[in-house]
């Protein structure tokens, strides 16, 4: 066998077994979940995107949620995340009077919420 053909093959086998050892090293650490308004929106998409990435380099599994500024829909991506046990939850808000109960109910389950862009009231 030629050596560009092994390690074409070589590298063939690295991709397919290392999303398998990422998703086992991420199950050990937990779930984030993401929460953002619109990525229509650059800047948001961009929050979405750099919490995921840096999320999933300290090995943890994420799911990335869009709220559209719905805080109907905020509360039951938070039920969502409370459900699934998500170790944290990473927000941009819908709402800062919307978005103190869904909080205190992450809160109450033992998950932290790390806001990011706006703030809520206490």
């Amino acid at each position: 066998m030629s050596i560009t053909r092994r390690l074409f093959v070589s590298g063939l086998a690295v991709t397919a077994v290392l999303p398998t050892v990422r998703a086992a090293r991420a199950q050990d650490k937990g779930l984030i979940a993401i929460i953002t308004p619109s990525h229509d929106n650059p800047f948001f998409k961009a929050e979405a995107v750099g919490a995921e990435a840096r999320a999933q380099e300290l090995g943890y599994e994420t799911i990335v949620l869009v709220h559209d500024d719905d805080p109907n829909k905020q509360s039951e991506m938070f039920d969502t995340a409370i459900a699934r046990g998500a170790s944290a939850i990473i927000l941009d808000n819908a709402g800062a009077d919307a978005t103190v109960a869904p909080v205190q109910r992450a809160k109450d389950a033992g998950i932290p919420s790390f806001l990011i862009d706006r703030e809520i009231k206490e």
